[in-house]
């Protein structure tokens, strides 16, 4: 009897007592709330913060981020537009200036990037215990956002040469806008890597999502990028006539003027550990990704695109003048002024063009 009474408490006992081996025992450093506040800057739970990585599905390792889908539907419509206009596009860029050409390149290759990154994620979902998926999508945001910076760059300088430079020198200046935004790729993702924002950690997958290098690092990002947008908008103000291609100028510059500097606000924002911040660098960001391609196709190369006789920056030798800024509303053309009939030939491709945005 006494050894059966034994051996029934040593059961009692075993079951009783608590393993501390176990992996759910680590309960007090997966759970925010026994964590300070500026351990983490801004709570996990906040909607702007849980947008990133909450999931469609029954977990985070079978499930899609709905961030993910958000990005990845407005990207696959628009490679489809550019691949259904492609054939009249070419036909219209041919001869066309280098940079004119490697916008439409670039156009491709910005929305396929973020297409293929969402479907990269997919594969490997994150964030979860698995550091390899975590960094792969740090590593393929940082990228996507340095070809987003390769566009932007290519677009400001269309807009900012009044006369656009020879096809080689276009290409040197090309190479240098792609060494600039693949060497902002490598520093976004090291700093991703190496020094993750406390902004973007989840306690509950003990992972840090993509902070685009921090707070500071977006607001001073930002602003470097507001100052030319600032600039050209000055300095087309000082002209003394409204030009016709200065409304194309205007949009794009006012609209990425807005969002660098709302951005720059936001990095500001989230580098104080305030939740707003957060919602404003994520709203921007995907701004960026998914609505700059649109907008330099409508501003850049629509008014090239639905003018029969060629852009104006690239009317006689890819070559302007002060003059070609600049509208003549007091010059008539009739047949008697217009003895060779450009005019009536520039009517006759007008009327056949029927592209449309």
């Amino acid at each position: 009897m006494v050894d059966l009474a034994e051996e029934a408490l040593t059961g009692v006992a075993k079951y009783l007592t608590v393993n501390t081996t176990d992996s759910g025992d680590d309960w007090d450093t997966t759970e925010e709330f026994f964590h300070k506040k500026e351990e983490y800057g801004i709570s996990e739970y906040n909607g702007c913060k849980y947008i990133l990585y909450r999931t469609i599905g029954s977990s985070a390792s079978t499930g899609y981020k709905v961030w993910d889908v958000l990005c990845f539907v407005p990207s696959v419509l628009f490679v489809i537009f550019l691949i259904y206009s492609s054939p009249r596009s070419r036909q219209k860029l041919s001869g066309a200036s280098f940079f004119f050409v490697a916008i439409h390149v670039l156009l491709f290759v910005t929305s396929v990037v973020s297409a293929v990154r969402v479907i990269l994620m997919w594969m490997a979902p994150s964030p979860n215990d698995d550091k390899l998926a975590s960094n792969l999508e740090k590593i393929t945001w940082a990228f996507t956002h340095a070809v987003i910076i390769c566009l932007e760059l290519t677009a400001l300088v269309i807009f900012t040469f009044p006369n656009l430079p020879s096809n080689k020198a276009s290409k040197r200046i090309f190479s240098v806008i792609c060494s600039l935004s693949f060497g902002f790729g490598c520093l976004v993702t090291i700093l991703e890597i190496k020094s993750p924002a406390k902004e973007f950690h989840v306690f509950q997958y003990t992972a840090d999502l993509f902070g685009d290098g921090g707070g500071i690092c977006i607001m001073l990002i930002s602003l470097i990028s507001a100052i030319p947008y600032a600039a050209l908008i000055s300095l087309r103000c000082l002209q003394p006539k409204a030009g016709s291609r200065r409304s194309s100028t205007f949009t794009y510059c006012i609209v990425m003027l807005g969002v660098q500097g709302t951005r720059a606000l936001g990095g500001m924002l989230l580098a104080s550990d305030v939740e707003f911040g957060m919602c404003v660098t994520n709203f921007t960001f995907y701004l960026l990704v998914e609505f700059l391609p649109p907008l330099v196709f409508m501003c850049v190369l629509c008014p090239y695109l639905q003018n029969g006789q060629g852009h104006s920056l690239l009317y006689q030798g890819y070559h302007t003048t002060e003059d070609d800024w600049l509208e003549d509303d007091t010059v008539g053309f009739s047949q008697r002024n217009d003895p060779s009939g450009i005019m009536r030939r520039d009517e006759a491709m007008v009327n056949e063009d029927d592209y449309e945005l």
